[in-house]
Formats: structure tokens, C-alpha cells, sequence
């Protein structure tokens, strides 16, 4: 049995439950804004689009979409339990099982694939074949929308040695390698940003305001200070430095053959 299997066998209990506690709708609830400041720009027009989350975990992300009028975003995830957990507090739409098989079953079919937290987990001769999947699963014109840990952060190690499971960590540049050979276009990247909550005027007079302004003048001084490391070294300070980077591209409207290949996990 590959080792991995007996950690998504109890990656609820032995991952989530530790770090994030029992998934709430009130949790979830929190995390609106989350996903409102890094993936509402790439929401399609038509609310009745295909959308999938691969990976979905307890399906936050899909219960945001519902949310938000897409009643047809569904997520798939090998982890039962976190399934389980997703559709006892009433999220639909979610399903147990492998999003490899899942996308491979439904070619040409959605407007967009989210894979969050997904790529990392998969060694690297499996990288391009599961590019290449997403490609052939999105319609013509269709987006594709990855969040994986960052290389170029000087703090990566937090997220990438964060989970056993985890087999690497992408840059700017990689990501753009791996885009460019499986066929996609419209390659673009951009940080995982900090959410902060606003402060104002009634913030001043709470320790949750002050936390806020605290982390706000902090945020302020690291950017500052990346830029500066960035700029000594290379000469360049337009590098992402989040301990996350968000990219994207999109499936041409020209068709693009598939070379057949089927990556596992």
C-alpha cells in the first residue's frame, strides 16, 4: 500500500480536526470573505456554469459558490470523512472518490476546475499528467484555478513541511513551465494575500480591532521588506512572496489532443 493511503485514510482526523477543529457552517461562514478576496475574479458570468472544486475537502469553496448563486459547483475528495463532515451541515453536491477518475470521466465538461491545496501532494512524474486531465475536463475557453505553496517564500517551509504528505513547492516560473508545455494559455499568477479584517473607528476600541491593526502595520513592513531583499539580490521586486501563490490559465478554443496519460496520487 502506498504510504499516502493510510494518511488520506484519516486525514479528518489525524490533519483537520487538529489544526481547524469540527467543520461549522459558521467556520465556513468566516472563510467567505477569504475566498471572495482570491477567487471571485475568476467566477464565470453565467451562474449556471460547471464548476468543480478537486480536492474539496469539507467543501468550503463550494458551499461559498452556492452561496453565491452557482448552484452547479460540485466538489470531489478522496478523504470520506471530510466529505462526511461537509454534508452533515447540509452542503450539496459533494462526492467521495478520486478527482483524477472524476475529471477523466467528464471531458469538455466545466466552465472551471478549482485544485487548492491539490498539487503538492502529487509527485512530480504526475504533475503534467494531471495538467493535462484538467485540460481535457474544461470546456474550450474553460479556467483552471491552482493554489499551491510557494517557493520563492522565504517562509514555504510553513505550509510545504506543514503536511506529510506534501511532495514540493511551485514558483512563478515553474508554474509557467508546466502551463506552457500541457497546453494551456492566458498563464497568469498572483499572491495569497492575508485577509485582514477592516479597521475601523469602533475596531480602536477592541482586542480583535487591535490584533487587526497590529497585523496591518506588520503586513505593511514584511511587503516593504521582501521588496527590498527581492531588489538587492536580483534586481527585481514584482516576485510573488506569499507563502501560497494563486495561478491560473485557460484551456484554448482551439481543441487540444490529449496524450492519454492518467496520473495517481
Amino acid at each position: 500500500m502506498n504510504f499516502k493511503d493510510e494518511f488520506y485514510g484519516s486525514y479528518y482526523r489525524t490533519h483537520v480536526l487538529p489544526r481547524k477543529g469540527q467543520v461549522t457552517k459558521q467556520q465556513l461562514d468566516k472563510k467567505r470573505k477569504v475566498f471572495e478576496l482570491h477567487f471571485r475574479e475568476f467566477l464565470p458570468a453565467d451562474a449556471e456554469a460547471a464548476i468543480v472544486d478537486a480536492g474539496c475537502g469539507s467543501g468550503g469553496v463550494v458551499y461559498w459558490l452556492h452561496d453565491a448563486g452557482y448552484r452547479n459547483a460540485s466538489g470531489i475528495d478522496g478523504s470520506v470523512d471530510q466529505i462526511a463532515a461537509g454534508e452533515a451541515i447540509g452542503i450539496l453536491n459533494l462526492e467521495a472518490g478520486n478527482l483524477v477518475t472524476h475529471l477523466d470521466a467528464n471531458p469538455g465538461r466545466f466552465d472551471l476546475i478549482f485544485l487548492r491545496d491539490v498539487v503538492e501532494h502529487f509527485e512530480k512524474p504526475f504533475v503534467v499528467p494531471l495538467m493535462r486531465t484538467c485540460l481535457n475536463a474544461l470546456r474550450p475557453g474553460g479556467r483552471l484555478v491552482i493554489q499551491v505553496p510557494n517557493g520563492a517564500s522565504p517562509f514555504v517551509g510553513r505550509v510545504l513541511y506543514g503536511d506529510f504528505t506534501h511532495e514540493t513547492a511551485y514558483t512563478e516560473s515553474s508554474l509557467s513551465q508546466i502551463f506552457l508545455l500541457t497546453g494551456y494559455e492566458n498563464f497568469a499568477v498572483k499572491p495569497f494575500l492575508p485577509h485582514i479584517p477592516e479597521i475601523t473607528w469602533r475596531s480602536f476600541f477592541r482586542r480583535t480591532g487591535h490584533a487587526a491593526i497590529v497585523r496591518r502595520l506588520a503586513w505593511s513592513c514584511v511587503r516593504r521588506l521582501y521588496w527590498l531583499m527581492l531588489f538587492a539580490e536580483i534586481g527585481r521586486h514584482d516576485t510573488v512572496t506569499t507563502y501560497n501563490i494563486i495561478a491560473t490559465a485557460t484551456r484554448p478554443v482551439a481543441a487540444v489532443p490529449s496524450d492519454g496519460m492518467t496520473p495517481t496520487a
